[in-house]
């Protein structure tokens, strides 16, 4: 028992889904990926000047983005107040295609035109902090192609964090077929990728949600080399339940996760004072 995890489309019900970025919206601008989990990448914050269509003018920020980026894709992001009530941050990648000056009312700036978008997707805010889980806490995952074949040849994968909004597992990068080639187990699986989970601790369910994957980092070298990815989880389904009853993941829905997360801070206690 563990995560369960199947690759699902991205959600896109709106009619206009960029309708609530408009002029001052605060956006931020990743201009480069973490190179860790628990880091943000370069991250610059910046506002809405204008909207037309697809075609989004944001100003340049206060440590410009430079010209040779032109024709890059970057990621924007926003928050709005979603259906349910609850913040939730919606997130653009698209192309910079254009750097030029900009007039405002009182002034002048300098303007950054993002079009031709390639995703558009959103997740929760993370809140809180990470635990590391111990091995001997037995957390595992299994994951599933959309098919709901398995992806590697190990019946599950090592949790290795967690925290009330996200999680984070590790899977060996090269494994052995029965007929002796190297497999990738997780070669599927990308950044933003959605996937279905069912968390289980000591073959105990304790959630079922829906989760985007926000980081792929390859650690170790040779053989020891591992995939580390990590979710971020944006609904929640009953266990037992069906799609249809899934609901935004909200503060109530994590609070089964902070009782695991005790849990593994006082069984890491024990193993480090040897007890």
């Amino acid at each position: 028992m563990g995560f369960e995890m199947i690759m699902k489309k991205n959600p896109s019900s709106d009619k206009d889904p960029l309708h609530k970025i408009r002029p001052n919206t605060c956006v931020w601008l990743t201009v480069s990926a973490p190179r860790d989990i628990d880091q943000k990448g370069d991250i610059r914050k910046s506002v809405v000047l204008d909207r037309v269509g697809e075609r989004i003018a944001v100003e340049q920020p206060e440590k410009p983005i430079a010209r040779d980026m032109l024709n890059s894709v970057i990621s924007l992001s926003w928050l709005e107040l979603g259906e349910s009530g609850h913040i939730r941050r919606r997130m653009l990648d698209a192309h910079l295609v254009q750097i030029a000056p900009f007039a405002i009312r009182d002034r002048k700036t300098t303007a950054l035109w993002f079009d031709d978008p390639v995703r558009l997707y959103y997740g929760t805010l993370r809140r809180g902090f990470r635990v590391a889980v111990p091995e001997q806490a037995g957390a595992f995952l299994q994951a599933l192609d959309a098919f709901g074949r398995d992806l590697g040849l190990e019946p599950s994968y090592r949790l290795v964090d967690i925290s009330r909004s996200g999680a984070r597992f590790a899977c060996k990068k090269f494994q052995q077929s029965p007929h002796g080639s190297r497999l990738d187990p997780v070669a599927e699986l990308k950044v933003d990728d959605l996937l279905r989970c069912l968390i289980a601790v000591g073959g105990k369910v304790i959630l079922r949600t829906d989760a985007i994957v926000r980081t792929k980092l390859l650690r170790g070298s040779g053989q020891d080399e591992e995939v580390h990815l990590g979710l971020e989880f944006l609904s929640y389904i009953p266990i037992g339940g069906s799609d249809e009853e899934a609901e935004l993941f909200a503060e109530k829905h994590s609070r089964v996760i902070a009782v695991y997360m005790d849990r593994f801070l006082r069984m890491s206690r024990s193993r480090d004072n040897g007890i």
